[in-house]
């Protein structure tokens, strides 16, 4: 087939103009893309054709014929492809993970006219999905449920054409110009990828404590502690994470037990010397863990044991924060990119991995803060260094 020389009138922005594209990437038919947002000559040029009107996507071809916002079938009838299908398993952006930052590279890359697909096995939304109440997140001054944000982030990212995927991300292998996305669905291919895995905060373990999450129990001090006005609260830890977070708590509750299980507070000699400063604030419990926690609707009281002599007390309380670390869900990515110690992303300042053309954005970054408007702002500035990535090769 003698494929025309195609110079292609569009704008970012329009989702017609992305369709269009889509099919002529699928069937490897090049193009010369003018958008009409960056030349005012091209948009002179749009309305000169329409008569005075910016209606796009505008195409026009060696032999002089034009078609102004076509349909798929009447563009593959002009380029003589027999198929108007769209192969979805070619994208130009993957994004491995659905909460806050994936959503929000999705949201940025696709307005970009990124063909972009995001790969999700649970729900979208990640950890603020599971979120009782958001009040720290912009936008939403009498506050919102983490559900609800997520489902609003999702919509905008689908408004832009942004491709939901249901598979478990196993594997990324360079292929040169694609990268070859393996997962429990088969492979998919992108010219570039970004990681949004994020992480999860370790759990106690102990008996009733999946059931009482955001219901007496938080992994997020700064998210939830203001609900504790003048309460009796636990915080579970003794390291920087926990002693910071419990000062911070110290604003809002009118008490704070540290539940530690050996007989030393591992955290700065900084942050103990603030706690131990206050004993009528705080209080150690010494060699002690959580052995079931208890409550119907909610959390109304924790059996502790003493890991030394074996006793077990209860302890009614109002509210319970465990801090005893952060597990990001990076396990698959081992021998795929360069990891911290820990489990952590490694990437540089535009926030490329040790792969070229693979990112990393939110909680499972190496140095991320687990808050919403982290990971936003995170997913933001990938997909903007993904799109200058694809702008070079």
């Amino acid at each position: 087939m003698n494929t025309p020389s195609i110079i292609f009138y569009g704008a970012d922005w329009c989702s017609d103009c992305r369709r269009s594209k889509a099919l002529l990437d699928t069937h490897q038919i090049a193009y010369d893309y003018k958008d009409i947002d960056a030349d005012p000559q091209h948009a002179a040029y749009v309305e000169h054709i329409n008569k005075g009107q910016r209606r796009i996507p505008t195409i026009v071809f060696s032999d002089g014929a034009i078609l102004v916002e076509p349909s798929d079938e009447e563009l593959a009838q002009k380029l003589g492809i027999a198929s108007t299908k769209v192969d979805k398993t070619h994208v130009d952006l993957a994004i491995v993970g659905g909460g806050p930052a994936g959503l929000t590279a999705a949201i940025y890359a696709t307005r970009e006219g990124l063909k972009t697909a995001i790969f999700e096995k649970k729900v979208t939304g990640g950890q603020a999905a599971t979120t009782d109440f958001v009040e720290n997140y912009p936008g939403f001054p009498e506050g919102i449920s983490g559900f609800e944000l997520s489902q609003k982030m999702f919509a905008q990212a689908e408004r832009f054409n942004a491709q939901l995927i249901s598979a478990q991300v196993q594997n990324i292998h360079n292929e040169g110009e694609y990268k070859r996305i393996e997962t429990d669905d088969g492979a998919y291919f992108a010219k570039a990828v970004i990681i949004t895995v994020g992480s999860e905060y370790k759990h106690t373990g102990a008996k009733g404590e999946d059931a009482l999450i955001s219901r007496g129990i938080h992994y997020c001090a700064t998210c939830d502690g203001p609900f504790y006005k003048g309460k009796k609260v636990a915080v579970i830890g003794a390291g920087n994470s926990a002693l910071q977070e419990g000062l911070f708590l110290a604003k809002f509750v009118s008490h704070i037990t540290f539940i530690v299980r050996s007989d030393v507070v591992r955290a700065s000699d900084v942050l103990k010397q603030k706690v131990l400063a206050d004993p009528s604030k705080f209080i150690i419990a010494y060699h002690t863990k959580v052995k079931e926690f208890v409550g119907e609707k909610r959390l109304e009281k924790m059996l502790l044991e003493n890991t030394t002599t074996g006793t077990v007390s209860e302890m009614p309380i109002d509210g319970v924060f465990v801090f005893i670390g952060l597990v990001p869900q990076t396990a698959f990515l081992k021998d795929i990119v360069a990891l911290d110690e820990r489990g952590f992303v490694k990437t540089n300042e535009h926030l490329e991995t040790s792969m070229p053309g693979v990112f990393a954005a939110g909680d499972c970054r190496e140095g991320a803060i687990a808050q919403i408007a982290w990971a936003v702002g995170d997913g933001a500035k990938a997909a903007i260094h993904v799109r200058e990535y694809l702008q070079r090769v």
